[in-house]
């Protein structure tokens, strides 16, 4: 199965990223939702294909992190809203 996710815009509230930093917290957040994704798989309702104007993940609370540690969080609070649980 092949799968293809694109994200378009990722808003990120009250998070301050440092300039230039934004390549290595994309491509943490791609490595990641990729392991959890081939892991967990996705949820039911996605498998069939689909597009999602707008996602919401969970929460997520790491103040003054590095962005590679950011983007794994950020791939968690996603997952939680695409995958299976794991």
């Amino acid at each position: 199965m092949k799968i293809n996710i694109h994200i378009e815009r990722l808003v990120l509230q009250d998070v301050a990223v440092p300039s230039g930093e934004g390549p290595g917290l994309g491509a943490a957040l791609e490595a990641e939702l990729t392991g959890l994704i081939k892991a967990g798989g996705l949820a039911d309702g996605l498998r069939r294909g689909v597009a999602v104007p707008r996602l919401k993940g969970t929460d997520l609370r790491m103040p003054r992190s590095a962005p590679a540690n950011l983007g794994k969080g950020i791939a968690h609070s996603l997952y939680g809203a695409l995958g299976k649980p794991l």
